[in-house]
């Protein structure tokens, strides 16, 4: 599997479906665990909740889950190189680092 990540809130959009901010903001708690925190307007920005639409408080829950992903990048990153080297999903050492899994 490797290095991944998805796009907070989504991207795609049909029909009924909409981006709420409730699903934006827990899409983006969800997402500190992974190397990349990525946000658009996606694919109909008149139908959805947009990050940078919010209120004041709703931007400094953003700000925060930047800030605590920005905490992690070292172990992001050494994580990382020794997936390039052991050959280990980078999900999984997450999964292993944790005693109560061995």
């Amino acid at each position: 599997m490797g290095i991944h990540h998805s796009d907070v809130g989504g991207y795609l959009s049909l029909l009924c479906m909409v981006r709420t901010e409730e699903l934006v903001l827990r899409w983006g708690e969800m997402n500190i665990f992974t190397p990349v925190l990525r946000t658009h307007e996606g694919n109909r920005p008149d139908r959805n909740w947009q990050v940078d639409a919010c209120a004041y408080v709703r931007l400094t829950h953003h700000e925060i889950i930047c800030v605590l992903t920005q905490n992690l990048f070292q172990t992001f990153f050494d994580n990382a190189n020794f997936m390039n080297v052991s050959h280990i999903s980078f999900v999984c050492l997450f999964v292993l680092s944790h005693k109560v899994n061995r």
